[in-house]
């Protein structure tokens, strides 16, 4: 996992962070801030002594996240890491490699020396384009990919300079004789447009500290009850439910219940996905009137844990009525946004379906759209080793809730 080094941005103390970590939380003075940016956040590499104004900072886009396949009928699921020139400069490296999570990075910003290139678009990241994973990641799966998920996006910037040739100034060494200097201006971007922001974890709307772990984008205030994320660098609220209790409550498990139009497919109501899913139940008149909607864990998970619950919650009727609240006891952070769950629909569908075999050959051409999401938290209790919620059919154990946890700070 990559490290930062920051500086405190209320008492100047170091502050190291990881690349999941959105709060930074202050050793010395005890502060608490949120870490937003506009776009995805920019990392700076270390140079060998002082870098002077001259130097030209080389954009890499890194992409890390599980990819899902789908290959003979079975969902298969691999670890992607990689870093790519999201520039064109004759010389440099085509790939960073290991050296980021070899060194501590900092934050680009408007006051850092030198000049950036501007990055082009972000290619597919499973495309060979994009060059060859890392050591340590699983080789590319056989078949067709069906998301890619808990994605991170971030540019990494290597700084070089013209100096009779290209220097590479993290390695200290000429790596291409015979480069010119870029005379074109507008390659390279605004540097107004760099840096992150810290934003005070206070409720906005009350004052009240807003809780969350480090690497949640979910942030919740318990005076008003309501939950917060950043869009950008603003603070936007969301609307949090809580399912009916159970007593005594051990662990609230979030879930985004997203309704989404599927192209290709008549999914309206839970009849429709009874009839899809092949359910060994009798028709329930009941059904035809109820709307479709996703369960979908807020939290990373497992492949086969995350498909398992959302199976469970997806297909439960009757589900319980969510009531305006927040979790009162301990709770699992939420890690996977409502955008990144929605992208999961494909590969719970693929999961769902019976008989598999003729919704996988056109798994292609359908396309979803989510049109709305809710945030809610499922009471659960623990029997021995497991959190259960019986009207949900959910069982998770309590080591899948940590290696979660594990996880969502390496992804």
């Amino acid at each position: 996992m990559w490290r930062i080094a920051q500086a405190c941005p209320q008492c100047g103390a170091a502050v190291s962070l990881g690349e999941a970590d959105r709060l930074l939380i202050c050793g010395y003075c005890r502060c608490r801030l949120y870490i937003a940016a506009e776009g995805p956040f920019r990392y700076l590499l270390p140079s060998r002594g002082c870098l002077p104004e001259e130097v030209i900072h080389v954009p890499y886009w890194r992409i890390r996240g599980q990819v899902f396949t789908l290959e003979e009928g079975k969902i298969g699921q691999r670890l992607l890491d990689r870093t790519y020139r999201a520039a064109d400069l004759p010389g440099v490296p085509d790939s960073l490699g290991i050296r980021p999570q070899a060194v501590k990075l900092r934050f680009a910003g408007a006051d850092s020396p030198g000049r950036f290139l501007r990055p082009k678009e972000r290619i597919r990241p499973t495309s060979p384009e994009s060059g060859p994973p890392l050591p340590g990641c699983e080789p590319p799966l056989p078949g067709r990919d069906l998301a890619f998920i808990g994605e991170t996006k971030s540019i990494v910037y290597l700084p070089v300079l013209f100096r009779d040739g290209l220097y590479d100034r993290l390695a200290g060494r000429k790596i291409a004789p015979a480069a010119q200097p870029i005379d074109d201006t507008s390659r390279f971007e605004e540097k107004a447009a760099l840096g992150v922001r810290f934003l005070a974890t206070l409720c906005p709307r009350c004052g009240w500290d807003l809780e969350s772990a480090r690497e949640a984008l979910v942030l919740l205030c318990r005076t008003c009850g309501v939950g917060w994320n950043v869009q950008g660098t603003r603070w936007q609220t969301i609307p949090v439910c809580c399912l009916p209790g159970q007593c005594p409550t051990d662990l609230w498990l979030p879930f985004w219940i997203i309704r989404a139009s599927v192209k290709d497919l008549d999914l309206e109501t839970y009849a429709d996905l009874a009839r899809l899913a092949n359910l060994p139940r009798l028709p329930d008149p009941r059904w035809e009137g109820e709307a479709l909607c996703f369960w979908i864990p807020a939290c990373k998970m497992q492949l086969t844990t995350s498909l398992r619950l959302a199976r469970a919650a997806t297909l439960t009727f009757p589900k319980p009525v969510p009531e305006p609240g927040i979790p009162d006891c301990e709770h699992v952070p939420v890690t996977l946004s409502a955008e990144e769950a929605a992208e999961t629909i494909k590969v719970i569908l693929c999961d769902l379906g019976r008989p598999r075999a003729p919704l996988q050959e056109r798994i292609d051409s359908i396309a979803v759209r989510p049109d709305s999401a809710q945030l809610v938290y499922a009471p659960l209790r623990k029997i021995h080793a497991d959190f259960v919620h019986a009207g949900l059919s959910l069982c998770v154990n309590e080591k899948i809730v940590q290696f979660g946890r594990a996880l969502s700070l390496n992804l």
